[in-house]
C-alpha cells in the first residue's frame, strides 16, 4: 500500500503541474488575443500613412492649385522634411509592427509547448491512475 500511497502524491503533483500548465496556456492565449488586436490596428495606421501621404501628392498634381512659386516651395517641401518626416515616422510604425509579429510568434511557440506538455502531464496523470487501480484492485 504504501506503493499506491506514492503513486497518489506523484498523481496530485502532476494535477497541479497540468493545473498549472492550463493556467499558463490560457494567459498567454489573453495575451495573444491583445497582441492580435494591436498588430490590425498598427495596420490600420500604417495604411491611413499612405493613404494620407498620396492625398498630399494627389494634391500637387492638380495644375490649378499649384503654380509657380508655391509648386517649387511645395515640392521642396514635399521632397526634403516632409519625406524625412514621413519615411521615420513610417519606418517606426513598421518596427513596431515587427515587433509584434515576433512576439506573436514566441507565444504562439511558448502555447504550442504548454500543450504539448499538458498532453503529456494528461498521459502521465493517466498511466498513474491505471497504476493506483491495478494496486489498489488486489
Amino acid at each position: 500500500m504504501a506503493e499506491a500511497a506514492t503513486l497518489k502524491k506523484q498523481k496530485s503533483a502532476k494535477q497541479a503541474e497540468l493545473s498549472q500548465c492550463v493556467s499558463d496556456k490560457a494567459s498567454i492565449e489573453e495575451k495573444l488575443e491583445r497582441l492580435r488586436t494591436a498588430k490590425k490596428e498598427v495596420a490600420s495606421v500604417q495604411t491611413e500613412i499612405k493613404d494620407l501621404k498620396s492625398k498630399v501628392k494627389d494634391k500637387s498634381d492638380q495644375p490649378d492649385t499649384w503654380q509657380g512659386k508655391k509648386l517649387t516651395e511645395f515640392e521642396n517641401l514635399m521632397e526634403g522634411a516632409f519625406k524625412t518626416d514621413y519615411d521615420t515616422y513610417y519606418k517606426k510604425i513598421d518596427n513596431y509592427y515587427d515587433e509584434i509579429c515576433d512576439e506573436i510568434t514566441r507565444l504562439e511557440n511558448e502555447a504550442n509547448e504548454k500543450g504539448g506538455l499538458i498532453g503529456w502531464l494528461g498521459n502521465q496523470i493517466n498511466n498513474l491512475g491505471n497504476e493506483i487501480d491495478k494496486l489498489v484492485h488486489h
